[in-house]
């Protein structure tokens, strides 16, 4: 089995990334993820979704990088993507399926005062730290 972080490196950018290390991934995110990486990230978390992807940049802001050639992810967008990718990973981990996984993240949860786990995962490092603790106890044989 792949570890968690050569999962979250394949997930943020393909075979470009794949295999890198969480200082790798910590490298990329300091640098600005390429905004493919928030696309790839969202047909994971928000497929059904298309207004999720403001939650991390403003439409206007994504319009803009878009239109530039090489446009990236300031540092605290592209850490909200990893976040997304990393709960991402461990629900697909867990659950054992991409569509379960989904279905998790995207369901609101008794656990995260009824919150959906992506959109807690996206608002903190607290938030998407609550999300892995509930995702743990699944793993685990509490109540997820």
């Amino acid at each position: 089995m792949a570890s968690d972080a050569a999962v979250i490196s394949f997930v943020l950018g393909g075979a470009r990334f794949n295999g890198g290390s969480l200082l790798d991934i910590a490298r990329w995110v300091e640098n600005g993820l390429p905004l493919d990486s928030l696309d790839r990230v969202m047909r994971l978390v928000a497929p059904d979704d298309a207004k999720f992807v403001a939650a991390i940049i403003p439409k206007a802001a994504l319009t803009r990088r878009r239109d530039l050639r090489n446009g990236s992810l300031s540092v605290e967008e592209g850490d909200k993507v990893y976040r997304l990718a990393k709960v991402w990973a461990m629900a697909v981990r867990v659950w054992g399926d991409e569509a379960d996984g989904l279905e998790f993240l995207r369901r609101p949860h008794p656990m995260l005062n009824s919150r959906p786990p992506r959109r807690v995962a996206v608002g903190s490092a607290a938030g998407a730290d609550a999300v892995i603790n509930v995702i743990g106890r699944g793993a685990y044989g509490g109540t997820a």
